[in-house]
């Protein structure tokens, strides 16, 4: 399994893989817009999963500005988690949110978020990872 870029994977493979996991169409012109109109997204927008010629998933990666009683720091946001259903179970997700927080850890961000809710697989997925990080004692 190898990660690339959104500008290395074919726009239309991104275009299924979104509508189908996430029902959003991630098209190529939706990805040129929010490229230009959002200044959040990191400059790879996304970041894939790729074996041979498959799209196995994808994780978006964006600074999110946040005020604390610390003031203001940005963090780290994920977005459009989503793995192929036919590579379901592989790990794929984990690798790519790994990357991503690699990623964002190298921009200088200490804390990241993941927005979902209970009728979203990321849900299930996210509070699984939580209750294992807890049992480990491992924190990000």
């Amino acid at each position: 399994m190898k990660i690339v870029e959104y500008n290395s994977v074919d726009p239309v493979k991104v275009m299924y893989l979104a509508k189908l996991a996430l029902d959003f169409a991630l098209t190529l012109e939706v990805a040129a817009h929010i490229r230009q109109s959002d200044p959040r997204p990191f400059p790879c927008l996304a970041i894939y999963a790729v074996e041979e010629d498959a799209l196995l998933g994808q994780v978006g990666i964006f600074r999110l500005p946040m005020v604390s009683i610390e003031g203001r720091e940005d963090v780290g946001g994920i977005w459009a988690v989503s793995t192929h259903p036919q590579y379901a179970e592989r790990g794929v997700a984990s690798h790519l949110l790994e990357e991503a927080h690699a990623r964002m850890r190298s921009a200088g961000l200490r804390f990241s978020t993941l927005g979902t809710n209970r009728y979203r697989v990321a849900h299930n997925y996210i509070a699984n990872m939580d209750t294992k990080k807890r049992m480990s004692g491992r924190q990000h």
